[in-house]
């Protein structure tokens, strides 16, 4: 099994408008180990009390959290460099970001910028695992096969390593990539016409290797395949597609713990060793989640592993609810019909491990026929998992994402009539609910 760690901090040249470059400066404190804001206050105007600036020219603690809100129209420049300096204080990342800052592309018309990649992104150096998975797409039965999982299980970081593998036996003429954004947190999925005829230009009868990744349907990929002999294409997606599928599972407990430990080499384990697997169940084993507490981890100098697992089981839903977690899931969510949104937010309320369609049509009101249908919507798009027997189950940062959008979306009175008919469904007694 796999979990890629961050090789290093976002890239804000991948920045397509002024919130996916707020997302970069979010993705971006996750990964410096998650400073509070007074911390990244404190050492921007030290910085700047060094350099003679006035005291009433200091930076504020409300200004530098404003700079991690979306939705803005513009952004104080001089200030975010300034907090990315706070972050991560290298030349030529900082060029980077102020490069980013001036360019278009963070501006109007971000959404009909689409391009095409003639190489494979990077190689993430802390892949490791997955065997099952890469031998199956080292030898694909299908010219496409689709990868597809949970939000954070390692969907993109599986395709691109199968495609470098692919790529260097020397089999095809091309290599190419595309973001599709499916579930781009701020842009609309891409149009097939968008890249129609680029991809038409640049296949022209040559054996190719495409990969696509965050799909969101068949229909933006079939236009897109290429139709040369031997050409093969690789498509990542969070929805169950109707085409040859590679499914990813979140990583077993041992082999999360065993990833984790590896990505924090230096840390002391402190009092508790079962510390690194307290955090890998705190983080559902999912590698998104890891990736977060690794960095963290690594960012929080005479911190034990112990520290952080106290940290993480005081509030366990903290890191669930971290917005590198959130921004993941919720994608998937706001996609769903309303009443499919409204059972998910339900089912946090159910306490057992597992559920039916009895007990959710009990949470949400309804039938079981209903019910089972809209659980089948929400395991096509991998927010519910499915077990044996019409039974199915939510992991556990997806629970915590859910409570939250009930406690935001559904008024307590609702949340309340809910659970009484699903305690009446069951009655007091010991058994399993639903």
């Amino acid at each position: 099994m796999t979990i890629a760690f961050p090789a290093g901090p976002p890239d804000p040249a991948r920045a397509h408008s002024l919130d996916d470059l707020v997302g970069c400066l979010r993705g971006l404190k996750l990964w410096a180990g998650d400073p509070s804001f007074e911390t990244i206050t404190r050492r921007i105007n030290t910085r700047w009390r060094a350099a003679g600036r006035p005291a009433d020219e200091l930076a504020r603690r409300g200004t530098v959290v404003d700079c991690f809100k979306v939705g803005r129209r513009r952004v104080n420049a001089e200030l975010m460099v300034a907090v990315v300096q706070a972050l991560h204080d290298y030349p030529d990342y900082l060029t980077r970001w102020r490069q980013a800052l001036r360019d278009g592309r963070v501006g109007a018309g971000a959404a009909a910028r689409v391009r095409v990649l003639d190489r494979l992104p990077d190689d993430l150096a802390g892949f490791a695992g997955r065997r099952d998975e890469l031998d199956r797409l080292a030898e694909p039965r299908a010219v496409v096969t689709v990868i597809t999982g949970m939000p954070g299980v390692g969907k993109t970081a599986l395709a691109v390593r199968a495609g470098h593998r692919l790529a260097a036996d020397g089999r095809f003429d091309v290599t190419l990539f595309a973001d599709l954004r499916g579930f781009h947190p701020t842009l609309p999925p891409v149009e097939p016409v968008q890249l129609h005829g680029e991809l038409r230009r640049r296949l022209a009868d040559r054996r190719a290797l495409l990969v696509l990744d965050d799909a969101a349907s068949l229909r933006q990929v079939h236009p897109l395949l290429p139709t040369a002999p031997g050409s093969l294409t690789l498509v990542t997606s969070r929805r169950r597609l109707d085409a040859p599928v590679v499914e990813l599972e979140p990583l077993p407990a041992e082999e999360a713990q065993r990833l984790l430990a590896r990505a924090v080499p230096g840390v002391p384990v402190g009092a508790d060793p079962a510390a690194h697997r307290r955090i890998a169940r705190c983080c559902g084993h999912l590698p998104l989640a890891l990736a977060l507490a690794a960095g963290q981890i690594a960012g929080r100098a005479g911190w034990t592993v112990t520290d952080h697992a106290d940290r993480l089981e005081e509030g366990e839903a903290r890191l669930a609810l971290d917005e590198g977690i959130e921004t993941a899931l919720h994608p998937s969510y706001r996609t769903l019909p309303p009443q499919s949104q409204a059972l998910l937010r339900r089912l946090a309320l159910h306490p057992g491990p597992e559920f039916g369609p009895d007990a959710a049509a009990a949470l949400l009101g309804t039938d079981p026929g209903s019910a089972a249908r809209h659980l089948r919507r929400l395991a096509a798009e991998h927010l519910v998992q499915r077990r044996p027997h019409d039974r199915f189950a939510l992991h556990v940062l997806v629970r915590a994402y859910a409570a939250r959008r009930g406690h935001d979306e559904d008024r307590p009175a609702d949340r309340a009539l809910a659970r009484q008919r699903l305690y009446e469904l069951t009655g007091p007694g010991p058994r399993e609910c639903g």
